[in-house]
């Protein structure tokens, strides 16, 4: 009963609901980088569409010199700085995770706990873009959560696995969904409008940009999903195991989803909040 009322009290600390706010702060900005990559690639597709249906090849210049510029400030500037706020935001939400199931701080990553004045701004930022502190509170259900101190330990890793496994494999069918009917109606557009060769092969150029995109959003994420769904099968076995549990394996666990968290693809806010009711139930 003790780790449970401490797990209780830790997780609605004020610096908790700081750090989760803060967390959530960068993953959202990540995301909406990430979007602003998608846009940048669909305005190109619309360029190269009003050319293709007015027969002006104007457009279907401009739409290949975008996609050059495009790609140029994709890999230069947008892909570092979504990397560098997902990495902000997994190593916030490892010192929220390293306060509340009181594990000691992965030093081994050579990664500095972030400072409270770091996480209180970031809060405060969140909270001016209309951040609810109340919906970050119990962020863990401590209801079923055992009375041992590492099988409480456990029972938390297990339910982020869990939640992880099941939102990416929903995400990873969606987008292989969207590429689908990208690629289908791209051959009706060309049936239809009786494309030429050479607008075959510039919606191909641009196109290819676009399913590139989708195509290794989707590698990654089920790349992200597997990874999870092992490890939650690990955890699950091991808390159902007859064996000790002991601090070594909570904290080797606890840097795999930490490391997880700093490399993984993330899911846009629109899906997870499609997702979020159900998967709580």
């Amino acid at each position: 009963r003790a780790m449970r009322e401490e797990i209780q009290r830790r997780q609605n600390d004020e610096d908790s609901l700081n750090r989760l706010a803060a967390q959530r702060f960068l993953y959202s900005q990540a995301k909406s980088i990430e979007n602003l990559r998608l846009v940048s690639i669909l305005i190109v597709v619309i360029v190269l569409a009003t050319g293709l249906v007015w027969g002006n090849n104007l457009f279907s210049q401009y739409a290949i010199l975008f996609v050059v510029l495009t790609w140029i400030l994709d890999q230069g500037v947008l892909v570092r700085r979504v990397s560098d706020r997902k990495k902000e935001a997994a190593t916030i939400q490892e010192a929220f995770d390293c306060f509340v199931l009181n594990l000691p701080w992965p030093r081994h990553y050579s990664v500095a706990n972030p400072t409270k004045d770091r996480v209180e701004s970031l809060a405060q930022e969140a909270k001016r873009k209309g951040t609810e502190f109340t919906d970050l509170m119990n962020w863990y259900e401590v209801e079923e959560i055992p009375n041992e101190v590492h099988a409480a330990q456990l029972y938390c890793q297990r339910i982020n696995c869990y939640w992880e496994e099941r939102l990416r494999q929903a995400w990873v069918r969606f987008v292989a969904c969207v590429v689908c009917v990208i690629l289908i109606l791209g051959v009706v557009a060309c049936v239809v409008f009786e494309a030429s060769l050479f607008d075959i092969v510039l919606g191909f150029v641009v196109g290819i940009r676009l399913i590139a995109l989708l195509w290794t959003e989707r590698v990654e994420q089920a790349s992200a999903r597997e990874r999870m769904k092992n490890l939650h099968a690990y955890i699950s076995e091991l808390g159902e195991s007859d064996g000790q549990i002991c601090g070594c394996d909570v904290r080797l666990i606890q840097a795999v989803i930490f490391e997880h968290r700093r490399v993984c693809p993330t899911v846009p806010d629109w899906f997870y909040r499609c997702k979020k009711d159900s998967y709580e139930s």
